[in-house]
């Protein structure tokens, strides 16, 4: 019986001692350990928080419902009635006649008991919710509860003054107690007037509570991972507070160091330990509720859940989060939000690329403020900015109006206008401070502009196939500068988070066919009756050539001439001419691409027709030239065919040239038919005349010698009067006379010539002249026909006795032509 006794004892020993290891309080000073950063009271300025870690919970007090912080509790426990504890006010009221409102939660539930808080901050351009979610819940004395204070946001910088908040300073606002918690918050013992939330019932020092938080995203509703900072204050003596992972990494927790200058002495008693599961357990050896004294701030990585457990040492667990970090809080990292543009074509804000650039500044105090801030941005290759549409706006407050209370200034660059940047110019007001801002960039289009750089997406079932798509991600760098660096800049670079920083711009593919060069067009032929339809003038593969090779959205390709009843006219160009034509291609969504075809005329033959005219302008004669092209110059000097025709009217015919064509011996052929015209002036004369009259010898005689005439006349050229003469109306008149007797050395024989004009008249030929013919109506004619049809002409009368001498007589006559009726 004894050795079992002992065993009990044994065993009762071991339980004891595993949950006094469970429950043990932490044994180590916060401010002793090395990885622990301390922050002076007073010099909180001097250390920044990276901006990675900027967010933390804040009140927002948007414009609306949906952009506001709001509370949506459940499970939770409503008392109806007053209570008479405080001033007979409604249970759930958490000051006289305010929005703000107090959660009452009682354990041994089944149900979830939760508070959801929307719009509580914001992460790389989201919209926070926070949903703070009871685990687990004792509490010892039946009837008690546990707390939840939701400030409405309208309230936060209401006076702490007037109602008593016992765990700040009762100068703080009542935005202190935001997401505060406790099981018994306020004074716990008597019922002072005008003090806020006295402790009801009271509670135990067995109480516990195991609790979580859970990160949305306020737009999609969706859980998502965040990294921040988490700030706790009133953690003294009588609670403990155990954080699990990620919050459980002290190289990452800042906290107040001991400080002691008169009057101000503070001594951070703040205690941790580890725990089993790595556990970080903190506590405090001191009932002190200085903030210096019972705070720190601690980082967390990237997680969608934070867990706590909150305990009781006595009697009450009220716990606070504080908005404000210990240390100063750089601004957020910058996240650049692509948006997306449809404007077509036809819209003036065409291929333009928005997005904006968001970033928050921290909840900082006025001496941890930012003393310059601005960020640079940069286009798109291909894009300028314009910087008359940069816009900031506080999304925090209202992410739809220009927020005038931030004075800010944009600057182009004047060498690279891709890049522009917004300096903001109070950067440590009131009403920079705690800020989520919004920079809202519209770049254009710039000559540079080229599809191929800019991420076209192909994929008919998307709903964005054929926009543009741009990741932006990059793009933004922030330069600030502030106590604790110095004043020497600080750059932060933004990164890519998710795709929404992709920019989405519509674009309308552009018709990429191409005309035909050199086609040959018809002499004399208008474009349209040879090319009717402007196709046939574009290379093959036209209606499905466009830029985006988006066969689906931006095709088939239509084709149309530019100006259709404006064309050149084509009809009198000279062969070898060259002309655009410009055709416009039209895609299936109305973008016009203008190309240009070239056409050439052909070559062709001009029929030039050499007219021969009078003086009066009758036609004598002309030369058809048939082998000669359009223009081509040609010398009709020295063309057999006209020079032949020429030279049968002048040198044969009597006539003279008295115009020539223009340009006769470098005559442009400059249409299908020409004609030019040769002027001759026609003549009346003597074609042609026998040269010798020869009579044979000749026996004297006692009668008269008749020789009517010559024997060689058969061998002489006729006597012909050719008269070309445009008016002929005068006639003409042949005469002859004698030049010279007959003579024979020295012996002259007179008066034997004669001219026979009919059978019955005739005259003797003398040295004065006679007509021989005259023609009334004039015009060509051989008169030597008629000297032997009509035996008329020159003959010999010779008188018995007259030749004194015998030989071998000669003379000389002459013909006279002249125009004009017989005298």
């Amino acid at each position: 019986m004894k050795k079992n006794k002992i065993v009990l004892f044994l065993l009762t020993c071991l339980l004891f001692l595993f949950v006094t290891d469970y429950r043990v309080l932490a044994v180590n000073k916060l401010v002793d350990n090395p990885n622990v950063t301390l922050v002076r009271p007073g010099l909180e300025r001097s250390v920044e928080i990276n901006g990675k870690y900027n967010f933390s919970m804040q009140l927002i007090n948007g414009k609306d419902e949906n952009t506001k912080t709001t509370y949506r509790p459940k499970g939770n426990t409503v008392f109806s009635g007053r209570n008479p504890q405080i001033e007979n006010r409604p249970y759930n009221e958490a000051f006289p006649g305010s929005k703000s409102q107090i959660y009452y939660f009682q354990s041994g539930k089944s149900e979830e008991q939760s508070v959801y808080v929307s719009n509580v901050g914001f992460y790389q351009g989201r919209s926070v919710d926070v949903k703070w979610v009871i685990d687990e819940l004792y509490l010892d004395i039946p009837g008690s509860v546990f707390r939840f204070f939701a400030v409405d946001p309208s309230e936060q910088h209401l006076s702490g003054s007037k109602y008593y908040i016992p765990s700040v300073d009762t100068k703080a606002e009542w935005g202190d107690i935001f997401m505060s918690i406790g099981s018994g918050l306020g004074n716990k013992h008597t019922n002072i007037p005008n003090k806020i939330i006295p402790r009801y019932p009271f509670t135990s020092g067995k109480d516990y509570i195991d609790y979580h938080y859970e990160f949305y995203d306020s737009l999609t509703k969706e859980k998502i991972e965040i990294v921040g900072l988490w700030n706790v204050s009133n953690l003294n003596k009588l609670k403990t507070l155990e954080v699990y992972s990620p919050l459980n990494d002290l190289s990452k927790y800042y906290t107040y160091s001991n400080y002691n200058a008169y009057p101000n002495k503070y001594t951070n008693n703040i205690e941790y330990n580890y725990l089993y599961n790595n556990i970080l357990q903190f506590s405090n050896s001191e009932p002190t509720m200085s903030k210096y004294e019972t705070s720190f701030t601690g980082l967390f990585e990237r997680t969608n859940t934070l867990k706590f457990r909150l305990s009781m040492n006595d009697q009450t667990m009220g716990l606070d989060y504080l908005r404000q970090a210990i240390p100063r809080v750089a601004p957020s990292i910058q996240t650049v939000i692509g948006r997306v543009n449809n404007a077509t074509h036809d819209q003036e804000n065409y291929r333009d690329v928005y997005y904006d650039i968001i970033f928050g500044v921290g909840n900082n105090s006025i001496d941890k403020r930012t003393d310059k801030l601005s960020i640079e941005t940069t286009a798109p290759d291909g894009y300028n900015i314009d910087p008359s549409q940069i816009k900031v706006y506080n999304v925090a407050e209202n992410s739809e109006e220009v927020d005038n209370n931030i004075s800010y200034t944009v600057t182009l660059n004047p060498e690279n206008k891709a890049k522009a940047t917004v300096t903001f110019n109070d950067t440590k007001s009131a009403e920079f401070n705690n800020g989520q801002y919004k920079i809202s960039v519209v770049a254009t289009p710039n000559e540079s502009f080229n599809l191929s750089n800019n991420g076209y997406l192909i994929k008919e079932d998307d709903k964005f196939n054929g926009y543009m798509h741009f990741d932006l991600a990059t793009t933004a760098v922030m330069t600030y500068t502030h106590y604790a660096s110095n004043n020497i800049d600080t750059k932060q670079y933004s990164y890519k988070v998710d795709d929404r920083s992709i920019a989405k711009t519509n674009y309308e593919g552009m018709p990429t066919g191409e005309a035909k060069q050199n086609v040959p067009l018809e002499y004399g032929k208008s474009i349209l009756s040879q090319y009717p339809d402007a196709s046939e003038l574009l290379e093959e593969g036209y209606q499905t050539s466009i830029d985006t090779n988006n066969i689906a959205k931006d095709t088939p390709i239509k084709a149309d001439y530019v100006n259709k009843d404006k064309l050149p006219d084509t009809t009198k160009l000279m062969p070898g001419t060259k002309l655009k034509v410009p055709i416009r291609l039209t895609s299936k969504l109305g973008v016009t691409t203008d190309v240009d075809a070239t056409l050439v005329v052909k070559e062709a033959k001009s029929r030039l027709t050499v007219n021969i005219v009078n003086e009066a302008d009758e036609l004598i004669d002309k030369v058809e030239l048939n082998d000669y092209l359009i223009n081509q110059a040609v010398d009709l000097t020295a063309i057999k065919e006209v020079t032949s025709v020429l030279d049968k009217y002048t040198t044969n015919g009597g006539y003279t040239i008295i115009e020539r064509p223009n340009d006769e011996t470098n005559l442009l052929l400059n249409s299908v038919k020409m004609s030019v015209t040769y002027k001759l002036k026609g003549n009346l004369l003597i074609e042609s005349a026998p040269r010798l009259f020869d009579y044979g010898e000749i026996k004297t005689s006692v009668d008269n010698v008749h020789i009517r005439q010559a024997k060689n006349l058969d061998e002489q050229p006729p006597l012909k009067i050719v008269d070309n003469r445009s008016n002929k109306s005068t006639g003409w008149n042949l005469k002859l006379k004698m030049v010279k007797s007959f003579t024979n050395d020295g012996t002259e024989l007179p008066n034997i010539m004669e001219y026979r004009l009919s059978s019955s008249d005739s005259f003797n030929v003398t040295s004065d002249a006679m007509t021989a013919y005259h023609s009334k109506a004039g015009g060509d004619y051989t008169l030597s026909d008629d000297w032997k049809k009509y035996d008329t002409g020159l003959g010999l009368i010779i008188e018995p006795g007259q030749v004194k001498k015998l030989g071998h007589y000669t003379s000389e006559m002459e013909w006279d032509l002249m125009p004009g009726e017989e005298p």
